[in-house]
């Protein structure tokens, strides 16, 4: 209950490098609420092609067409870029909620 009032929330330990400036980092464990869906701007934990990546959420049109853009927080990293056809691939398991930085023990 620390990180939300209500809904489930479970951890997932991060690996890699491609959010470091938003201060979260490789081995971080960060808190996701299961929900599925994100507004805009959100940090979303994500699942595409059977593989996970936590990246913040933004959407936009072109040639009326939606795009999901899954934005790093490291220049290093490119954007991952989603079109209207390609959602399927995608699914979202939560929006991430707070972050616990070195041993995570369940009481």
């Amino acid at each position: 209950r620390m990180f939300v009032e209500s809904g489930e929330v479970f951890a997932l330990q991060v690996e890699g490098d491609s959010m470091i400036n938003a201060g979260i980092l490789d081995g971080d464990y960060v808190m996701i609420r299961r929900q599925n869906t994100v507004e805009e701007g959100e940090i979303a934990a994500v699942i595409i092609n059977g593989e996970g990546t936590l990246k913040r959420w933004k959407t936009s049109s072109a040639h009326d067409r939606k795009i999901v853009s899954l934005l790093p927080a490291n220049e290093r990293f490119d954007p991952i870029e989603i079109s209207q056809d390609d959602a399927k691939d995608v699914l979202v398991i939560g929006k991430y909620v707070g972050l616990v930085r070195g041993n995570l023990r369940a009481l």
